[in-house]
């Protein structure tokens, strides 16, 4: 029997690595915050003091707070502001893991059972080499936190010796962050079996505790790696769940799972599924022009409707934008299902030109190709020299009027990027690019088709 091949209408996806590239920035620039503020209160303040302190004592951070207006308007926001660049993160793995099993589930019938075999193993050798590679990396990027902590450069005091209390959520600015980290031991073995306790916490996949007992203490900010972990294995296991329905009870499906999962208070699960939910969208879009015949009317009905399309999308997509950055600075005021704002820029961002030319720019790909190493390291870099060098900039540049602030800050911002990049290009090539191999090898090795 002979079996047609599944058609190949998959678009470039280039895209999405040169938006991960920018969202990378944008989640540098959120955790610049407390940065921004240890730095400016040591060039600021007369005397060193660390009597009891609110963070709003001190002048930079009051004038914010009384202009705060200025930090929020819709889409600018987005800049600054990690929640929805991570949340657009676990859309884009949702997407991405989905592309190719959503092509496979709407075309089984002509796929023959040698190609149908071959994709279940091509599916099983994703999964094994992702959970492997975001694990090992993971750990991998803990190794940066431990040398500074056993030598140094890192302080978890850095807060309490300013004297900043603890505030309510709204109002902490990242300043909690320090304590997440380890505390200095004596001993290397004592740094080096602490370290090894703390990556041990990598694996477990399965906790949905969002304390000190769910993210490692070497770096805060693999909390996101964990659940995207736990997160992509509830994608596998629905798109094994749903391999046999209809894309109709399919897109049902996955809305009422979705919906349930913000109920509960999950985060990445609804967004992996709207992942999926956007891949199943494009790809019926994709298909529909090759369903349809090749004639002179429906070309020109084609093409009419070409610029409304993309007027639509368009606005879709600064509608997205504007409810990502939701006005409002207390994470606690949003409503829970806000976090399904990125579901709007996912879906849209492909079929507006001039934001799928950003992506798709080299600067935007360049960044795209470092854009985990930036993720994995920037914030133990950040937050060890960052504090020193705005005060050491500002003490020369001056800190008094708004030009003279924003001239240090301009420098320093220089310094901190081009830093967290070359570091991201050095863990890329000498980390990053050795894991991945070495986890391509042990596949080769263990896998009962030997690949080409």
């Amino acid at each position: 029997m002979i079996h047609k091949p599944i058609p190949n209408s998959k678009p470039s996806t280039a895209y999405i690595d040169g938006l991960r590239g920018l969202l990378s920035i944008i989640i540098f620039n959120a955790h610049l915050t407390p940065v921004i503020i240890l730095g400016y209160d040591k060039v600021s303040r007369s005397q060193v003091s660390t009597s009891p302190r609110n963070v709003l004592d001190i002048p930079l951070v009051a004038s914010c707070v009384n202009n705060w207006v200025l930090f929020t308007i819709p889409i600018l926001k987005l800049v600054y502001s990690a929640s929805p660049a991570v949340c657009l993160f676990f859309a884009i793995s949702g997407y991405v893991m989905s592309l190719e099993w959503v092509h496979y589930m709407n075309h089984r019938s002509q796929t023959s059972e040698i190609n149908s075999a071959r994709i279940f193993t091509d599916f099983g050798s994703s999964i094994f080499r992702r959970t492997l590679r975001l694990s090992l990396l993971a750990m991998a990027s803990m190794i940066v936190s431990f040398v500074l902590v056993k030598t140094g450069f890192f302080d978890r005091t850095v807060v309490q010796q300013h004297g900043l209390t603890k505030l309510e959520r709204g109002m902490r600015f990242w300043l909690e962050q320090w304590e997440q980290f380890p505390v200095r031991r004596e001993s290397w073995w004592e740094q080096s079996c602490d370290l090894v306790q703390n990556c041990a916490r990598i694996f477990t996949v399965f906790m949905q505790r969002r304390d000190e007992a769910f993210s490692p203490r070497y770096n805060p900010v693999l909390w996101t790696i964990k659940a995207d972990l736990r997160a992509s294995l509830a994608l596998t296991v629905t798109h094994l769940a749903l391999l046999g329905t209809k894309r109709s009870s399919r897109l049902q499906i996955l809305a009422a799972l979705a919906v349930l999962g913000v109920a509960v208070g999950s985060l990445e699960c609804p967004l992996f599924w709207a992942g999926w939910i956007i891949a199943e969208i494009h790809h019926a879009a994709e298909q529909t022009p090759l369903a349809q015949g090749k004639g002179t009317g429906q070309s020109r009905q084609k093409t009419n409707t070409a610029g409304v399309d993309t007027f639509g999308k368009t606005v879709v997509l600064a509608l997205g934008c504007y409810i990502a950055s939701y006005p409002t600075w207390k994470p606690e005021k949003a409503p829970m299902f806000n976090t399904f704002h990125m579901m709007t820029p996912g879906l849209s961002l492909r079929d507006v030109p001039l934001a799928r030319r950003i992506c798709e720019s080299s600067v935007a790909q360049f960044l795209g190709t470092h854009s985990f190493a930036i993720y994995l390291i920037h914030f133990c870099l950040v937050i060890s020299f960052g504090p020193d060098l705005f005060s050491w900039v500002w003490s020369r540049t001056g800190h008094e009027d708004l030009q003279s602030l924003a001239v240090g800050f301009g420098i320093i911002y220089s310094i901190l990027f081009m830093a967290v990049l070359l570091t991201a290009a050095i863990f890329r090539r000498f980390i990053e690019s050795p894991i991945n191999k070495s986890v391509d090898s042990l596949y080769r090795s263990t896998s009962v088709r030997k690949e080409a």
